[in-house]
């Protein structure tokens, strides 16, 4: 930085303009919501990053926010939710005044991290009953700048069969009857009250825009050009597939008979239950009805 040591007064004055571009950043937050095809967008966008250069728009999605957060100072006598929202105000305030840095125009943040895991709702707490203290890192960075906040909600029936899927991947297995109870007659908690939650959290002039995914297909378009304007969305190449499919009857059926044999299959052991009997080899998704309801 010799241009530091010989010109600081120049310097400041860049500063104040790179600061100035920040502050002028388009910011868009897409918060997921978990198994809303949040993945899928991000891997779309991720696929076309191209694009998405050749309009000025920088994009942050959870393999460069993560590593991030991880590697992020954090106070270090505070709790850990509180390391954990410094982290990641830390973390998304670099990535803004990056993009201000390169001149972009635009900047689009896609984490579903940021309101909250689908742990607690596999533990049977409600729906992201935690969203006004995770997303704190949110409010923390947005201050007065203008924020579009984009999210996807489902309906409660394919949502919790289809978290019940990833959690059996990740953590490994839990009746789906207690969770479903715990959720609908303990947690009491559904789409309304997190939409309050992230209201009460967002700056005065932000905008909220929903979707359902029971649309996504039909609504796409629409959705990439809320994030990404529409000349930039013109431009997307969309792809086929699936980054993280959901179980199948007939793995769920696989899972249970070995539960009832007193075999409880490890998380990597469901996961090969999974490919083994995936929608590529010809199984029916598991539906709500599939699985056995509480009573």
């Amino acid at each position: 930085w010799k241009f530091t040591l010989w010109y600081p007064s120049a310097c400041i004055f860049a500063r104040i303009d790179l600061h100035k571009r920040a502050l002028a950043l388009e910011i868009v937050l897409h918060l997921g919501a978990h198994k809303t095809a949040t993945t899928y967008l991000q891997t779309l966008l991720h696929r076309n990053a191209e694009v998405l250069r050749r309009h000025r728009i920088d994009l942050a999605h959870p393999r460069r926010l993560r590593p991030m957060f991880r590697t992020a100072p954090r106070p270090r006598y505070a709790t850990p939710l509180k390391q954990r929202i410094a982290s990641r105000a830390w973390a998304l305030e670099q990535v803004i005044a990056n993009a201000g840095d390169l001149g972009r125009d635009r900047v689009v943040i896609s984490e579903e991290q940021l309101i909250g895991s689908l742990r607690p709702i596999m533990q049977g707490r409600g729906l992201y009953r935690d969203i006004a203290r995770e997303a704190l890192s949110v409010s923390a960075i947005l201050e007065d700048r203008p924020v579009k906040v984009m999210l996807s909600i489902r309906n409660y029936d394919s949502f919790f069969v289809s978290a019940y899927g990833q959690m059996l991947r990740g953590s490994g297995y839990l009746p789906f009857n207690a969770m479903l109870r715990r959720n609908l007659l303990e947690g009491r908690r559904g789409w309304p009250e997190v939409l309050t939650d992230l209201m009460r959290l967002l700056p005065k002039g932000a905008e909220l825009k929903l979707w359902r995914f029971e649309r996504f297909a039909r609504t796409l378009p629409g959705v990439l050009s809320e994030l990404l304007g529409a000349r930039a969305a013109r431009d997307i190449q969309p792809f086929n597939g699936t980054p993280l499919p959901g179980p199948t009857e007939a793995a769920i059926e696989a899972i249970e008979a070995r539960v009832r044999a007193n075999d409880i299959p490890e998380p990597e052991e469901i996961r090969r239950l999974f490919r083994q009997y995936g929608k590529d080899a010809g199984y029916q998704a598991v539906s709500y009805t599939h699985l056995t309801l509480p009573t």
